[in-house]
């Protein structure tokens, strides 16, 4: 757990189970870093090092631009940014490289780290407030290093930044994986129909606060951000800087159900709906009776336990612009809204 005191401006919040003390905003230092998957979202990842050129040299800015050359590599590449000196780091790519990135960041770490969105999905860039293709107003607040202190989490020893998927969810994020003839977006919802007809879904334990529940459900999610799949609100209330996971569980339905719940979710309006299981928590444990797809801000694994755990504002993440809802401190609007959603306690709706 970080120490709060090392950081200015700091807030505190109350939670259950204690204190969260966070950090609001922070004014890193210059040194600028950059990681850059040119085959990330079918190219647009080299089309986007071509800009990042363009913008650091209109800034007069001198920076290591490190591209990645394979799965893995961005965890490498950060690790040497970090060793270098790095202040800020730029991560150009989708929420995989992203991901490999946070894992080379030291926990509650003064480093800036920021997100320019150029894969298929980009779901935490949205959480960040930026757009999901850069214009000229999310560079330039890009570069004016305006930080807040997020949430991550831990499954299984892996650090994130958006969520935890299993079972249907994760099926799908690892069939999207394999190269097709559909972008990416597209390309989800086609195995979202194939699944909804053939996945059979495990029995699994969830352990959330003393309390154990056996269950076979379809989908299981854990979030931080809100949107999953490159446009699927799952978790549509969390915050990513509250100290708590959102968890959405939907129970297997049937065929008929099932489609009904994904236009549920597609709508938006899934929560409270009989079926779906939405709570609140820190820490929890979910264990299948064999293993099961997975996948951490979508990357794919396999297991049939996971330990799951969050890390309040251990992360400096570099915010675009205001209001874009996923702040516990947002404008006067989503503050509001956020009063109607329920309490923030392991309280469950809707089963």
């Amino acid at each position: 757990m970080e120490n709060p005191l090392a950081f200015p401006d700091v807030r505190v919040y109350n939670k259950p189970g204690g204190v969260v003390e966070r950090q609001k905003v922070t004014k890193p230092g210059n040194k600028w870093a950059f990681i850059v998957n040119p085959r990330s979202g079918s190219g647009l990842g080299g089309r986007m090092l071509e800009e990042l050129r363009v913008q650091l040299g209109r800034r007069g800015i001198d920076a290591p631009v490190f591209e990645t050359r394979s799965r893995g590599h961005a965890v490498e590449l950060a690790d040497r940014a970090v060793r270098e000196g790095a202040a800020a780091l730029g991560i150009v790519g989708g929420d995989g490289t992203v991901n490999e990135a946070l894992q080379a960041i030291p926990e509650a770490s003064p480093i800036a780290f920021g997100i320019v969105p150029a894969g298929s999905g980009n779901d935490y860039a949205e959480a960040a407030a930026f757009s999901r293709r850069f214009g000229k107003d999310d560079w330039d607040r890009f570069f004016e290093k305006r930080t807040v202190r997020v949430d991550t989490g831990i499954c299984n020893g892996r650090r994130f930044l958006n969520g935890v998927g299993m079972g249907f969810d994760a099926r799908i994020a690892a069939k999207v994986q394999n190269p097709g003839f559909f972008p990416g977006p597209i390309r989800y919802r086609f195995h979202i129909l194939a699944n909804l007809l053939f996945y059979r879904p495990y029995a699994m334990t969830i352990e959330n606060g003393g309390r154990h529940d056996e269950k076979r459900v379809l989908m299981t999610t854990v979030g931080i951000g809100r949107r999953f799949g490159g446009g699927f609100y799952i978790t549509p209330r969390a915050e990513i800087d509250d100290g708590l996971f959102d968890i959405c569980l939907v129970r297997d339905l049937g065929t008929l159900g099932r489609i009904r719940k994904m236009l549920d979710i597609i709508g938006k309006r899934h929560i409270g709906t009989p079926g779906v299981e939405y709570f609140r928590s820190e820490k929890l444990r979910i264990e299948f009776q064999g293993e099961t797809d997975a996948h951490i801000d979508g990357e794919i694994f396999r297991a049939n336990r996971f330990d799951i755990e969050i890390r309040p504002a251990s992360l400096l993440l570099i915010r675009g612009g205001a209001g874009s809802g996923y702040f516990r401190e947002s404008d006067a609007e989503n503050e509001a809204n956020r009063k109607q959603t329920v309490t923030r306690t392991s309280g469950r709706e809707g089963l």
